[in-house]
């Protein structure tokens, strides 16, 4: 199995943003320490791209999560976790 590229576009005092990170560090750790973060604010083309429209999660290139994102959007792309949600 390849290695997934992951990058995570989200911008500082973003509650979402936060949410999602602590959301990966409590229960895909190992995905989290995989994560590149990007803060759009200080990426033109990650700012042109996305704009307000944060958290965005990319897999492969390709956007696959935005917004306000729940422990079972993640799960379909990453697997349960490793530490249980509830």
């Amino acid at each position: 199995m390849s290695k997934k590229a992951i990058n995570v576009y989200l911008r500082e005092n973003c509650d979402l943003c936060e949410s999602l990170a602590r959301l990966f560090q409590a229960h895909w750790p190992s995905i989290f320490e995989e994560i590149n973060w990007v803060d759009i604010d200080t990426d033109i083309h990650a700012f042109r791209k996305y704009g307000k429209f944060i958290p965005v999660v990319e897999l492969n290139g390709e956007s696959v999560l935005q917004g306000k994102i729940d422990p079972i959007s993640i799960q379909k792309y990453f697997g349960p976790p490793v530490n249980p949600l509830y």
